[in-house]
């Protein structure tokens, strides 16, 4: 079972950062594009963590 189906996209930053202005951190990128469109969506941090 999936926890969670719905993956974070641009118009989602774009909702949350209208919701408040702490800065924006996202977690979970794998993949170095990922990064790279978080980074042109705005955010202002990305946690990265390597598996176990």
């Amino acid at each position: 079972m999936e926890v969670f189906k719905n993956l974070l996209n641009r118009d989602c930053l774009d909702w949350l950062r209208s919701l408040s202005n702490p800065p924006l951190t996202v977690k979970g990128i794998r993949h170095p594009d990922d990064v790279r469109r978080a980074k042109d969506s705005g955010v202002d941090g990305i946690y990265c963590s390597a598996p176990g």
